[in-house]
C-alpha cells in the first residue's frame, strides 16, 4: 500500500470546536450555573414573599387588636364616666338631705331650750319645751344609701331604753321624710363607739349595748 505524502503547503485540518470534549463540559458548567442561580433565584423571591405575606398579616392583626383595644377603653372610659356623674349626682342629693337633717336638728335642740319660736325664729327668754329635751343628745345625722348614722353624746347611755327607742325612731323618720325612702337601717354611735343599731330583720326595732 503507498503510504500517503503530506503535501508540504496543504493546511492541517481541524476538529470543529462543539467536537471537543472540553466544550462540552464547559457548555454543561454553564447551564448548572444558570439553573443554579435561578433556583436560588425564585427561593428568594418566595421567601421575600412570603415574609411580606407575614408582615401584612401581622400588621393587619395588630391593627385589629388595637382598633379592639381601643374600642374597649373608649366603652370603659364612657362607662366609668357615667357612672362618676350617677355618684356626683348622687352625693349631691344626698348632701342636700343631710343639710335639711341638720337644720331640723338645730330647730328641735333650739325648741328644746326655747331659743326659738315655732317657726324657727330666734327669741330670747322662751320657754324650753320638754318634748324636744333629747334632741339635746344628738350630735348629728348623716344618711346615704347605705342607711343612717346618729352620733350623740356620752349621756346618752343614761337614758332609759324607752327614750332611745323614741329617739332613733324619730331620727329615722326624720331621714325618710327629707329623702322619700323608706325607714333605713340606724347606727347609733359616739364616736368610735356603737350605741346600738336597728335590728337587721325590723328596722323599726332596736338594739341597745
Amino acid at each position: 500500500m503507498a503510504k500517503k505524502v503530506k503535501r508540504k503547503n496543504e493546511p492541517d485540518v481541524k476538529k470543529p470546536i462543539y467536537k471537543k470534549w472540553w466544550f462540552w463540559v464547559i457548555i454543561v458548567l454553564v447551564i448548572g450555573t444558570i439553573g443554579s442561580e435561578g433556583s436560588d433565584n425564585e427561593k428568594e423571591e418566595t421567601a421575600k414573599n412570603s415574609t411580606e405575606e407575614t408582615t401584612v398579616a401581622s400588621s393587619t392583626e395588630s391593627s385589629e387588636t388595637v382598633e379592639e383595644s381601643s374600642s374597649e377603653v373608649i366603652e370603659s372610659s364612657t362607662t366609668t364616666v357615667e357612672s362618676t356623674v350617677k355618684s356626683s349626682e348622687m352625693d349631691a342629693d344626698w348632701k342636700d338631705v343631710n343639710d335639711l337633717i341638720a337644720q331640723h336638728i338645730e330647730d328641735n335642740k333650739g325648741w328644746a331650750l326655747g331659743t326659738i319660736d315655732e317657726n324657727g325664729n330666734p327669741i330670747e327668754n322662751g320657754e324650753p319645751n320638754l318634748e324636744y329635751a333629747n334632741w339635746l343628745y344628738v350630735q348629728s345625722i348623716t344618711a346615704d344609701d347605705s342607711g343612717g348614722i346618729m352620733n350623740v353624746t356620752a349621756d346618752f347611755q343614761g337614758l332609759s331604753e324607752t327614750e332611745k327607742n323614741n329617739l332613733a325612731s324619730a331620727a329615722q323618720g326624720i331621714v325618710s321624710s327629707y329623702s322619700n325612702e323608706p325607714r333605713a337601717f340606724l347606727e347609733v354611735r359616739n364616736g368610735e363607739n356603737a350605741y346600738g343599731h336597728s335590728k337587721i330583720l325590723d328596722n323599726t326595732e332596736f338594739k341597745w349595748y
